[in-house]
């Protein structure tokens, strides 16, 4: 009688308490991620608008030289240097200046290509850099006085932090699952050895 009645309560408390733990567990961890990458995405749109045009007039067209010195007057007094890592693209999709103040060969950034097609010239892309680093970047056309671009604005933050961070989360959140458990299945062997 005693195995009965453990069973039927494994069954149906124990699976069911364990089911409603772990959903809302994932869940609570799938909404931090989806804020923490919120707010480095917003960070991104905010600089994507900002203090851009004051440095690349879109009113007349431009040639190479003038972007060039455009592209290296804005990287000098980008004061977010210690956030993010901005980039300067030529029309070509040639990194002209980067805010590291190193030149960027053999990188894959795809998210200057869908800003180019994108109605608001602005694209997202996350993905691993040359390095390994895991980023988040956004590139911003800039646009010429001839209805065509003159290149991009390219702003990257690293996610690998941010990463590490949502990692520490989920092991505590994990623990707290596991205490939970632990709490669900010595109070129910109690209850059920008291009432046998």
């Amino acid at each position: 009688m005693k195995n009965s009645i453990v069973k039927r309560w494994v069954v149906s408390v124990l699976a069911s308490t364990v089911s409603v733990i772990l959903v809302v567990g994932v869940m609570a961890g799938i909404l931090l991620r989806n804020q923490y990458y919120n707010n480095v995405r917003m960070t991104l749109n905010s600089r994507a608008t900002s203090l851009v045009m004051s440095y690349f007039n879109s009113a007349t067209p431009v040639n190479d030289e003038t972007f060039n010195r455009m592209a290296k007057r804005f990287v000098d007094n980008f004061t977010d240097k210690n956030v993010m890592e901005v980039w300067v693209i030529d029309k070509n999709g040639d990194v002209v200046v980067s805010s590291t103040g190193f030149s960027v060969s053999n990188e894959v950034y795809p998210d200057f290509e869908y800003a180019k097609s994108s109605p608001d010239g602005k694209a997202e892309w996350i993905g691993k850099m040359q390095n390994g680093e895991k980023v988040m970047a956004l590139s911003y056309i800039l646009p010429d006085g001839e209805q065509s671009i003159s290149g991009a604005i390219r702003y990257i933050i690293s996610l690998d932090d941010i990463d590490r961070q949502l990692a520490i989360i989920w092991v505590i959140i994990s623990i707290i699952m596991i205490l939970i458990i632990s709490v669900v299945v010595t109070s129910g062997v109690f209850f059920i050895n008291s009432i046998i």
